[in-house]
């Protein structure tokens, strides 16, 4: 079984990428491959860091963290989907670097950077999807599996670690848990399993005069098409209902007919309140409560709107 990134278990803070650890491993890979540094551009760090040059995009990761047979299925995707004809920031080697440095392994990969000229449209964003999950239907290499689901026990483990609810809010959690179990079993879905990419939004097609390209695999695995899916519910997302429905309308399907798609927003949700707790505590509070009150009527309709990125102003 593939080690993935896009891993049931959520991954933890001490897993994120330190910056200094980051820039030695890039000193150490623009030497080997005779590259200036004065040509290099920092885009971002999280549980990798990403530099690039005009040309390039250089993707590192501390190797405790990451599988090297996780970024070898990255590149093989990538090259498959780009042999076919696919728009796809295809890959630039064909195994990932490997290297050390301060006494810290690290690997790296080598992508085509396509420079954005315009923004994407969610009509766009549809149309590439399902032209993702269509051509990969022949793709036969492996990847790991992902379950939503699964992802959503250890967010409730999370929960119950920050020790910042009662008991009494812990079953009424619990219980949200059981019942979105019951209504995925007992929805069946006319979609299939099949390979996702699993960070689907507008940041990850690149429009150009050329036309749009696909960008970051990071997240692919085996899994229910519909993971691909839900994310676009989320008004931090769209902005509105009005502009989502673009979004399946590119992809070909009705989401009504798919009720799935609706269950997994509802997790999101729960996933959203969990780095809640995880991350602000305390100093949260009005927050938490209320996204308690919206748990504890059983509402599956609108959620109280909360962004981990508000919550820090």
């Amino acid at each position: 079984m593939i080690k993935s990134m896009h891993s049931n278990r959520p991954f933890l803070p001490e897993e994120l990428f330190q910056r200094q650890e980051a820039e030695a491993a890039l000193a150490d890979i623009l030497k080997a491959e005779r590259l200036s540094d004065q040509s290099i551009q920092f885009l971002g760090i999280g549980r990798n860091a990403v530099f690039a040059t005009k040309q390039k995009v250089i993707k590192i990761t501390p190797a405790k963290h990451t599988a090297i047979e996780t970024l070898q299925a990255q590149i093989d995707l990538a090259n498959f989907l780009y042999q076919n004809q696919f728009p796809i920031a295809n890959s630039l080697i064909d195994n990932p670097l490997q290297g050390s440095v301060q006494g810290n392994d690290y690997l790296a990969t080598v992508w085509r950077r396509i420079p954005k000229e315009s923004q994407c449209q969610l009509v766009n964003l549809g149309e590439m999807i399902s032209l993702f999950h269509e051509l990969t239907k022949n793709y036969s290499g492996k990847l790991a599996q992902f379950d939503y689901l699964e992802k959503m026990n250890y967010r409730f483990q999370a929960i119950e670690k920050a020790d910042l609810l009662s008991d009494s809010d812990l079953e009424v959690l619990a219980q949200f848990l059981d019942q979105k179990r019951l209504q995925w079993k007992k929805e069946k879905s006319s979609l299939r399993n099949g390979i996702i990419h699993g960070d689907v939004h507008l940041e990850n097609i690149i429009s150009t005069k050329k036309g749009s390209y696909l960008v970051d695999l990071d997240w692919i695995s085996q899994g229910a098409l519909e993971n691909d899916l839900f994310k676009v519910f989320d008004r931090r997302f769209t902005g509105s209902k009005k502009t989502e429905n673009l979004f399946f309308e590119g992809y070909g399907i009705d989401p009504n007919e798919y009720p799935r798609i609706g269950i997994l927003q509802n997790l999101r949700l729960f996933s959203d309140f969990s780095r809640l707790l995880q991350n602000y505590g305390k100093s949260e509070a009005n927050e938490i409560q209320k996204r308690m009150i919206y748990w504890r009527n059983n509402l599956d309709e609108e959620a109280p709107l909360w962004s981990p990125q508000q919550a820090r102003q």
